[in-house]
């Protein structure tokens, strides 16, 4: 008699084409062709539309499966916290207290007694740190000053253009012929007059910037001079960056006869020039800031004070320099701006 709380057995059904798969062991070759043989026949009684929904089905299940197994994967390799990559410092990227508080627990630990080639170690870790923050502001003031050039070559042009107007009197010319030949270019000479007007209403922006700049390049120098070769280098550097470009342009204005271009020719020296300029500094400066360091005392307190000025000027520096970024994004939304309203009253000419 059967026992009405017992639980009815049931066999699975299986679909039609399959009947020949049996067994829970891995399946042959022959049985996988059988299988192979079944889906095909079932494929091919479908419809189009079906199929296309079968597709869709299985690219969803496929992207799921390939999904879930990725991350099972990276579970199982999943790196502890405190080993990511976030967490690794080299000793350039460590504060000078800590530096100095490592550097001393590693003399402890391996029973080190000579404290001087820690405190080298220490000195050079901090000037190979400083250098790398001052170069990467180095280049960007290469990059801010070729702005700087760009807009004097503008301004010397139209400078040269207004001379040229000046001198277009004939070898006979009386005073009032002079006086003809004047009003007849003073228009031009005006036009160009503003455009010039222009370009140094732009340029007064950048040397405000330069000003601080060139300061706290200065202020650097206070700190690391050494009255040696690579103190020349970088006072170099300050003065080619430190020109008074209106004095230039008074003293060439005053002379009809080509002295903008003795100004052109000196812009396009100091273009070529200055980026040779700029890598000599690098090395000078370093040079000069490790030179700094060993001759200072062996406190902490007296190597952070030398470093943090550093880094106070080069963070006043990189100020400036974000100004100069602005400066140029506005520029650029200016000129789209006006392309666009040129653009449109063309279109509706």
């Amino acid at each position: 008699m059967n026992n009405i709380y017992m639980k009815k057995k049931y066999t699975k059904k299986k679909a039609r084409g399959f009947s020949k798969i049996t067994g829970k062991s891995r399946i042959s070759r022959t049985q996988t062709k059988q299988l192979s043989d079944a889906y095909d026949i079932i494929i091919k009684e479908l419809s189009s539309s079906e199929r296309e929904k079968l597709n869709k089905t299985m690219s969803k299940f496929q992207k799921t499966f390939k999904q879930k197994l990725q991350d099972k994967k990276t579970k199982s390799k999943k790196t502890p916290v405190y080993k990511s990559s976030k967490y690794y410092k080299t000793l350039q990227e460590i504060p000078a207290p800590l530096l100095d508080k490592i550097l001393s627990k590693i003399n402890e630990k391996y029973e080190l007694k000579d404290d001087e080639a820690k405190n080298l170690l220490m000195k050079t870790i901090l000037a190979s740190n400083v250098s790398n923050v001052f170069n990467k502001s180095l280049d960007n003031i290469l990059e801010f000053n070729k702005t700087i050039l760009n807009y004097c070559k503008q301004a010397c042009k139209y400078l040269s253009d207004i001379q040229s107007y000046s001198m277009m009197y004939p070898s006979s010319a009386d005073e009032e012929e002079r006086e003809i030949i004047d009003d007849e270019f003073r228009p031009v000479k005006q036009s160009l007059r503003d455009k010039m007007g222009s370009v140094f209403f732009n340029l007064n922006k950048l040397l405000i910037m330069r000003n601080n700049i060139v300061t706290q390049l200065d202020n650097i120098l206070k700190i690391i001079d050494n009255k040696d070769d690579d103190s020349k280098i970088y006072k170099h550097l300050i003065d080619n960056l430190n020109i008074d470009y209106y004095k230039e342009f008074n003293n060439a204005e005053l002379y009809n006869g080509g002295r903008a271009f003795n100004l052109d020719d000196k812009i396009e020296k100091l273009r070529h020039e200055l980026p040779n300029i700029f890598e000599e500094v690098k090395i000078s400066f370093e040079r000069l800031l490790k030179t700094k360091l060993i001759y200072s005392k062996d406190d902490v307190t007296t190597l952070y004070s030398i470093v943090g000025s550093i880094y106070d000027a080069t963070t006043s520096i990189d100020y400036s320099l974000a100004q100069f970024e602005e400066f140029l994004d506005l520029k650029k939304k200016s000129s789209i701006s006006r392309k666009s309203r040129s653009r449109g009253s063309t279109s509706r000419r």
